[in-house]
């Protein structure tokens, strides 16, 4: 075969071909102008069929690196499609689909597909078919010629190659590139089908440029692995109704119920896998695409949490005749049995017991006596609407968006205790505030305040400070935002925790933990347990202050509010007002390369009165919601892959109690989250978590700042993942293999819809 290097020129072109070809035979061409792909395109066919005279065209785009032998595999069936009346090309698939099928049998097999079917990345074309629609490609080159091809999806050019479709009886809603172009005159001149390699022979470098994403988004939709392997025959065709079909079917069909029983504990049913078979055989499934769909499935996650608790099938068989039945919990929906931690007091809630003493508390009758001090008074006091019952007021802050109103403020009507607290609703005004509270709340005592303008989050969470404290006079502030689902004993939990933070002069908040990291949790010994961390540590989309906490910072928190009142806090990012802020910042002796926030400043003041802790729940006791808002402008699925949607649905079975440093609870924490990262790796790498990682994950997993989530996502997406799943779809995962020697089918149904 001849080479040729077609280099385009213009401005951005590489001023000299950046390999040495090592005195192989070519021919390089350099562009003297910038043609852009749609006229560099025709000139290439132009050239190398009417000037040269070539019988066949092979064409590798410059973002393709190509196995050793897929030229030579294009070659082969240019040669078995050439005396074909259908087949207009021939294309190296662009899809991986290589989990899915035998690599060793049909590493030289192509499938006769639809001739629009996948990218032209690689492909092969038969100067017959050039010439049957060579009077078509000229009328697209006449079109672009001397046009700015960047703008093809703009007016006037966009308009002028639609007016072309139309003309040629073709649709006008098809992409108007140039590759399209082709495949569609192809159609046009009766060539519907294309042959495509079963497996994928390129790897796709192509993340910048034309498709203009990033490299995770384009590996996320089409992976990075490309067959490796030696081809070790002649190409073939695997035609409809053959017996090489049907074994491709087999396998398939074997592999996706393996697929099936290893991420989600069941075999595929039977809609499912016919959909997949069709898409399969004419090379329209995704396999990257749909390992990505089950691993963000719900079903994944309940599967993943339940197995993470009791271990994968691989395990049970070791455990059989070891294990103590653990008590009953219930996690994201499932009746599950959990683990039995035995700690220095057993602290393991019985079924049906009564809340027990925590191992944290001196005595019975201090923790009562420390309750008292925030047990509600009633008292007949009324002042500006307000009836003030109790000393703790849970303010539910909101502006405009009812449709998390409507999700999350039920929560706190029927949370554990509500009757012992003071409930306001807090609503922000200005033109976009809801109308009305789109809640009934049944005749429940409250105080509703609509602010009259837009206070914005800034000056809103200071009036309220100003108005719970100051104001009204209340010993403790709850506050949840109106993106925040709460458990129903989230604001119990933010109580006892207060309780018990009053005897350490360090803490300064407590906060319901924005981070999921149950899967590596005992979730019935710790549902009631806090953890002492830095005072910057998460979010506060719910939390707890004293009163006393308050006064310590009120000026602080005084000269935040006149530097930001009646400023526009949408520009807090930009000057004048991020200037003024940072300013305050270095006045106060904070650090100025901090979040500007309303709540990153009260934590920051908390931290420079001495206040340099807080206590956060080891669970997280709620959903957050608010993926879009002011402080999170991204999609549903981009704010989810970071925080998850799992809050801890079971009972808090004891009263709170705080895992101090070098505790026996802190050391059952840590062999808990060791033997589950171990889980962890084994299950989706193979192997267990090496000692330098697992170091790294309990540091942070014990202050906090492990993501279990990202982590999650982390392992899914790496390529030794990729690479163990790989492998094991040939030959059979552990769980699939030790499930099958023994008979067993595990099930897991998906939990029901939360929320």
């Amino acid at each position: 075969m001849d080479m040729f290097i077609s280099q385009d020129g213009g401005p951005g072109s590489m001023d000299k071909f950046p390999v040495d070809l090592e005195g192989r035979a070519h021919t390089y061409i350099k562009h003297e102008i910038n043609l852009a792909p749609g006229q560099h395109h025709h000139f290439i066919k132009s050239l190398v069929f009417d000037v040269l005279g070539y019988e066949a065209l092979i064409l590798v785009e410059a973002a393709s690196l190509t196995h050793p032998q897929a030229i030579e595999m294009l070659h082969g069936l240019l040669t078995l499609s050439v005396n074909t009346t259908t087949v207009g090309l021939v294309s190296i698939n662009d899809l991986d689909n290589s989990l899915f099928i035998d690599e060793a049998a049909f590493n030289a097999g192509s499938l006769r597909v639809s001739i629009e079917t996948g990218h032209l990345w690689a492909y092969g074309m038969h100067v017959s078919r050039y010439n049957a629609i060579k009077p078509r490609l000229q009328k697209y080159y006449d079109v672009i010629k001397g046009k700015d091809y960047r703008t093809l999806d703009a007016p006037p050019l966009r308009d002028a190659v639609q007016g072309l479709l139309r003309a040629e009886g073709m649709p006008d809603n098809i992409p108007l590139s140039q590759d399209s172009f082709l495949v569609h005159s192809l159609l046009k001149a009766g060539y519907t089908q294309r042959l495509t390699t079963l497996l994928r022979l390129l790897r796709p470098l192509g993340w910048h440029g034309a498709f203009q994403q990033g490299e995770h988004t384009l590996h996320k939709l089409f992976g990075r692995h490309m067959y490796e392997g030696e081809v070790t025959r002649p190409a073939f065709v695997v035609e409809p109704g053959s017996q090489e079909e049907q074994t491709l079917k087999e396998v398939c069909t074997q592999r996706l119920h393996r697929l099936y029983n290893h991420f989600l504990g069941r075999e595929a049913d039977e809609g499912a896998l016919n959909s997949y078979l069709s898409a399969f055989v004419v090379s329209r499934l995704n396999g990257v695409e749909l390992v990505h769909n089950l691993l963000s499935s719900e079903e994944h996650k309940a599967y993943m949490r339940a197995r993470m608790v009791e271990g994968f099938p691989e395990e049970q068989d070791k455990a059989q005749g070891q294990r103590v039945q653990g008590p009953q919990a219930v996690i994201g929906g499932l009746h599950l049995a959990s683990l039995q931690v035995t700690s220095p007091k057993d602290s393991s809630p019985q079924e049906g017991a009564s809340r027990q003493s925590s191992p944290q508390q001196d005595s019975q009758q201090q923790q009562e006596q420390q309750q008292q001090e925030l047990r509600p008074t009633v008292i007949s006091w009324k002042g500006g609407g307000v009836q003030k019952r109790s000393s703790v007021a849970v303010v539910y802050m909101c502006f405009e968006r009812a449709d998390l109103v409507r999700q999350a403020f039920p929560a706190v009507l029927l949370s554990t205790g509500v009757e012992e607290v003071d409930i306001i609703i807090s609503q922000d005004g200005g033109p976009n505030s809801m109308a009305k509270f789109p809640v009934d709340l049944e005749g429940k005592p409250h105080t509703y305040i609509r602010h009259g303008v837009n206070l914005a989050p800034g000056q809103h969470h200071y009036v309220i400070k100003s108005l719970v404290f100051d104001v009204l006079g209340y010993e403790v502030l709850i506050l949840v935002e109106e993106d925040s689902l709460i458990h129903r004993q989230a604001i119990q939990m933010i109580r006892e925790l207060l309780v018990l933070s009053m005897t350490d002069a360090t803490v300064g908040i407590v906060s319901i933990n924005d981070l999921d990291n149950s899967m590596f949790i005992d979730e019935a010994a710790f549902n009631a347990g806090g953890l002492r961390v830095h005072i910057e540590t998460g979010h506060l989309w719910g939390y707890g202050m004293h009163v006393s906490r308050y006064n310590a910072i009120k000026p602080r928190l005084q000269k935040y509010y006149d530097v930001i009142k009646g400023k526009d806090y949408r520009t807090l990012d930009a000057p004048p007002l991020r200037d003024a802020v940072q300013g305050l910042l270095r006045a106060e002796g904070m650090p100025d390369n901090i979040p500007l926030s309303q709540d990153s400043f009260l934590v920051h003041s908390l931290h420079r009165t001495g206040y340099i802790h807080r206590i956060t729940t080891v669970l997280r006791l709620l959903r957050p919601l608010g993926w879009h808002g002011l402080h999170f402008q991204q999609s549903e699925h981009a704010f989810y892959k970071l925080f998850g949607r799992y809050v801890y649905e079971g009972e808090i079975t004891r009263p709170a109690f705080v895992v101090e440093p070098g505790s026996q609870e802190e050391q059952t924490l840590k062999e808990v989250c060791t033997q589950r990262l171990h889980r962890l790796y084994k299950h989706f790498l193979g192997r267990e978590a090496d000692e330098g990682a697992l170091k790294s994950y309990l540091s942070a997993f014990i202050a906090n700042r492990l993501n279990g989530v990202e982590l999650m996502h982390v392992v899914l997406g790496s390529d030794e993942h990729s690479e163990y799943v790989r492998v094991s779809m040939a030959s059979g995962f552990p769980d699939g293999r030790k499930m099958q020697e023994q008979g067993v089918q595990v099930a897991l149904a998906a939990p029901a819809a939360q929320g």
